[in-house]
């Protein structure tokens, strides 16, 4: 709750960011289901490709992220997966390298330069967020390692140049 208005809990029990409130008055809370929310209610904007078995493997690949990203660590807004537990010691590098290379290996799955394929989508909007804090944080607390090193990360690379 720290930082938050006093009358945030009352409209969002959980305390938890993002949430947003429905036309219908209903209030949907946790990025993944905000971006499925957005998805049904406005298809005319579409986040997902319009093959079923494409739309289930783009969703497999945003639903990957809790396997990908190092387990163990603080998911905090600002420093989002650079500390071990609660603590204030950073990730080893090793753990950022699996990461990154898990990310690679999703790219691949995909035809084009995006997680979603040839156009920014769904997994996109949910990944994006920690990949752009990584491309500045990450060489930061560990020099030299680069997640946006195109010999040894081609596909996220290019993934961030799109």
């Amino acid at each position: 709750q720290a930082g938050k208005p006093s009358w945030y809990s009352s409209v969002v029990p959980t305390s938890q960011t993002p949430a947003i409130r429905t036309a219908e008055g209903d209030v949907v809370h946790d990025s993944m289901r905000i971006l499925e929310y957005l998805e049904q209610e406005f298809p005319q904007n579409a986040l997902l490709p319009e093959a079923n078995k494409d739309k289930e493997e783009v969703r497999e690949i945003m639903n990957m992220f809790s396997k990908v990203m190092p387990s163990g660590a603080r998911p905090s807004s600002r420093g989002a997966f650079l500390f071990k537990g609660w603590g204030s010691t950073f990730l080893p590098a090793s753990e950022f390298e699996q990461a990154l290379d898990g990310v690679e290996a999703l790219l691949a799955r995909r035809e084009g330069a995006f997680l979603s394929g040839d156009s920014f989508g769904l997994a996109d909007c949910a990944w994006a967020p920690f990949l752009e804090r990584w491309s500045f944080q990450v060489p930061a607390v560990r020099p030299g390692l680069e997640p946006r090193d195109a010999g040894r990360w081609p596909l996220l690379a290019r993934w961030y140049q799109a």
